[in-house]
């Protein structure tokens, strides 16, 4: 007769065979198999519904970005340099028709 509290040999025995070695590997190995397409999956719909369209967005509004300020620094050249650039032209063309 068992005592209160005690675990059979059977719940033993079932105990030491599920938690064994060869069959942790087992049940790892077989969950990790059938895990493994729809995780992949998962991870595929993930980037190409939220990564990739952030990313494409950033790379365009930073693009955007160094477009503007390429463009404002080359009007401040231009606008620098025709001062100058213009005066030096008339100088050459009036010394060139005296």
């Amino acid at each position: 007769m068992l005592q209160q509290g005690m675990p059979s040999r059977h719940t033993v025995y079932t105990y030491d065979v599920f938690f064994s070695q060869p069959t942790v590997e087992a049940l790892g190995a077989a969950a990790g198999s059938a895990l493994q397409a729809p995780i992949q999956a998962a991870y595929r719909e993930a980037f190409q519904n939220l990564v990739i369209p952030a990313f494409e967005r950033s790379c365009q509004a930073m693009y955007s970005q160094v477009t503007d300020t390429f463009q404002r620094g080359t009007k401040d050249c231009e606008f620098k340099f025709s001062g100058p650039l213009v005066s030096w032209i008339v100088c050459c063309l009036h010394l060139t028709i005296d």
